[in-house]
C-alpha cells in the first residue's frame, strides 16, 4: 500500500506518456499487442493496472487525435478507420438495444402488489420510463437497418 497515491491509486499518467512517446498515434489498422503493452508499462495483461492505464490511453487518444481503439480477441488493440467505425458504432447501438430490452423485461416482471409504496411508485416509474425506452430503441434500430440491394436487372 505504500505505493498508494491517495485513495486513488497510482496515477495513470506517467503511463499513459510512455505509451504516447512508444507508439505516438496509431494508424488506423495499427495493431499493438497486448504483451508488448505489457511491457512498456510494466504490468500483466489484464491486471487492473494493465485496464487503467489502457483505458486511459485509449480515451486520451479518442478525445485528442481521434483515434478508436478496440480490443481484439484479448490479446491486442487496433486502431479502426473511420469505415471500420461505422461496423463498430452499428454493433455497441444494438448491444445497447439488447440491454435495453432486457432492462425492461426486468422491470415489467416486478409485481407491484408485492411493493411498499415508496418502492411501488419508483417501480412504476422504471416500468414507464424502461418501456418508453424500448420503443425508442426499437425505432432507432429499425431505422438503421441498412437498405436492401437494389434489384438486378434483368439480362437481355
Amino acid at each position: 500500500m505504500a505505493g498508494l497515491v491517495g485513495f486513488g491509486g497510482l496515477p495513470t499518467g506517467p503511463d499513459v506518456k510512455k505509451l504516447n512517446e512508444q507508439f505516438g498515434v496509431p494508424e488506423p489498422g495499427a495493431v499493438v499487442g497486448y504483451d508488448v503493452v505489457a511491457a512498456v508499462i510494466g504490468a500483466k495483461p489484464r491486471s487492473s493496472r494493465f485496464v487503467s492505464v489502457t483505458n486511459a490511453w485509449r480515451k486520451g487518444l479518442l478525445k485528442g487525435p481521434n483515434t478508436l481503439l478496440i480490443c481484439e480477441d484479448g490479446q491486442r488493440f487496433r486502431a479502426l478507420s473511420f469505415g471500420d467505425r461505422v461496423g463498430h458504432a452499428r454493433g455497441e447501438h444494438a448491444r445497447g438495444a439488447r440491454q435495453i430490452r432486457r432492462a425492461t423485461v426486468y422491470a415489467s416482471l416486478i409485481d407491484l402488489d408485492q411493493l411498499p409504496g415508496s418502492d411501488r411508485k419508483f417501480a412504476e416509474m422504471l416500468q414507464r420510463v424502461t418501456a418508453d425506452s424500448y420503443k425508442r430503441m426499437s425505432e432507432a434500430v429499425k431505422a438503421l437497418k441498412p437498405p436492401k440491394p437494389p434489384e438486378q436487372l434483368p439480362r437481355g
